[in-house]
């Protein structure tokens, strides 16, 4: 423990070592200020408030006594603080408005039979399911651009209440313009995808890398729901463009079967322009 004096009020405290050359706050006029380093320091700190007591009462002109500014501050300098933090916020707010509109403002664009076959539709779906039942008319196409250049399409389809298939089919493809934004897009996905699982109690992801893998990153689930299987995740990342499939209704758990349901798809994918 070190007894030190507050240079504002002359109010004697004791500190912790563990504070000596750090911040301090006065239990009396609540000046904040640094500690003395060492007991010498705080008895030479504690002469100097004696003398200046003992001189004929100065205080309205501020050099009377003028701490170290090293050493010691008082609370003006939030004013300053918060001038910095209001311009810090403002430059942040104009970066966040620009990549608003750089990378995820989109722009839809019209959707050609080339953007519709590269993704899983529930058509697809039924080539390999047998008697499945689907309402083409459900499914819906979509195609965006961003207007830094990258595209996404998109499918989905999602079965009438009610109806016993209880289908759901969402499909996205991307292009970026570089494989460190396509990386990014994909892990976008990856984290949107686990808090939306995260909010959905009766499905449970079942990790099964093994069955399936594309590119330089991906993911293979089964969704389960009471210990059974009711869909699959697929999500990839390959160079530039990435790939995700939630499939609900209708799940694949063969490695054979998974290659072949998805195998033209990829391959369509990898040479996809937008």
């Amino acid at each position: 423990m070190m007894n030190i004096t507050c240079p504002d009020c002359g109010n004697e405290f004791a500190i912790s070592d563990r504070s000596a050359g750090q911040e301090v706050r006065c239990d009396v006029c609540q000046y904040v200020f640094v500690a003395p380093d060492s007991p010498t320091e705080a008895a030479e700190d504690r002469m100097e408030w004696e003398r200046q007591r003992n001189r004929p009462p100065r205080r309205s002109r501020r050099d009377d006594y003028r701490p170290p500014p090293k050493k010691r501050f008082r609370n003006s300098n939030t004013f300053v603080f918060l001038v910095v933090a209001g311009v810090m916020f403002l430059m942040c707010g104009g970066f966040c408005l620009f990549s608003y509109i750089a990378f995820v403002h989109e722009i839809d664009e019209p959707v050609a039979q080339a953007d519709k076959d590269v993704v899983v539709t529930a058509e697809h779906v039924s080539q390999f399911v047998d008697n499945l039942k689907y309402d083409k008319d459900r499914g819906k196409f979509s195609k965006v651009r961003h207007l830094d250049g990258s595209k996404e399409m998109s499918y989905e389809y999602e079965a009438a209440e009610g109806d016993q298939e209880g289908l759901y089919v969402n499909c996205i493809v991307g292009i970026t313009n570089s494989p460190t934004e396509a990386r990014d897009a994909y892990g976008g996905l990856k984290l949107g995808t686990k808090i939306g699982m995260s909010a959905a109690q009766d499905l449970t992801e079942v990790e099964r890398n093994d069955l399936w893998s594309w590119g330089d990153d991906s993911r293979c689930v089964l969704l389960q729901n009471g210990g059974k299987s009711v869909g699959n995740i697929f999500m990839g990342r390959k160079g530039k463009r990435y790939f995700a499939l939630f499939l609900v209704g209708v799940y694949f758990d063969k490695k054979d079967d998974i290659k072949e349901f998805l195998d033209a798809i990829l391959k369509k994918i990898e040479s996809y322009d937008g």
